[in-house]
């Protein structure tokens, strides 16, 4: 943040990890376990242990495609993290390590490529691995059909009746002004 980027609003997305990296004690997190309290913190769950009693952060990531009879689902895949989840925070050395499943890997300047190690596929040995059931990819898939809509929905109401972008209501929507210059270049 104390970058110059040269925008003036951001989403920020809340990091989400362990739910043993609080400032409660052991006896107190464990009472809100026993008394089924729920807080507003999400925490990853990770795959299944391995033999090293290791979880692994991963994501899932369907892919839709969808025509005048609806949606259908293309692909189904996870990410998982370079190494697992620990405990303390304090001994994480690298937090890209341990919560981001992004699979590129950076060759040089202008050449990427894929970490296949850390890639999940919907097989019997990887899917049991993951800690899901088919409610789990039914809802997935039923959010990511509606966040496709969402967006549709939105870029739609972005254009007035003339089909021309109506930037008074982007600008509405998003009053950052540096971006909103840019824009209009």
């Amino acid at each position: 943040m104390r970058i110059d980027h040269g925008y003036d609003k951001f989403i920020l997305q809340s990091l989400v990890g362990n739910q043993m990296w609080s400032d409660e004690s052991e006896d107190e997190r464990m009472d809100k376990i026993n008394n089924n309290i729920i807080s507003n913190q999400f925490y990853h769950v990770g795959t299944q242990p391995n033999e090293k009693n290791e979880k692994f952060v991963f994501d899932l990531r369907l892919t839709v495609t969808a025509n005048k009879n609806g949606f259908l689902p293309v692909s189904i895949n996870f990410g998982k993290a370079r190494k697992p989840l620990i405990d303390n925070v304090d001994r994480i050395e690298s937090s890209w390590d341990v919560l981001c499943t992004n699979l590129s890997i950076k060759l040089d300047k202008n050449s990427w490529d894929t970490d296949t190690e850390r890639l999940l596929v919907l097989d019997d040995e990887s899917f049991n691995e993951l800690n899901l059931n088919l409610d789990d990819l039914i809802d997935a898939y039923i959010q990511t059909a509606f966040s496709v809509i969402a967006i549709d929905k939105l870029c739609i109401s972005l254009y007035d009746e003339d089909k021309k972008f109506n930037f008074d209501l982007f600008k509405r929507i998003n009053p950052d002004y540096s971006l909103l210059n840019e824009i209009q270049g």
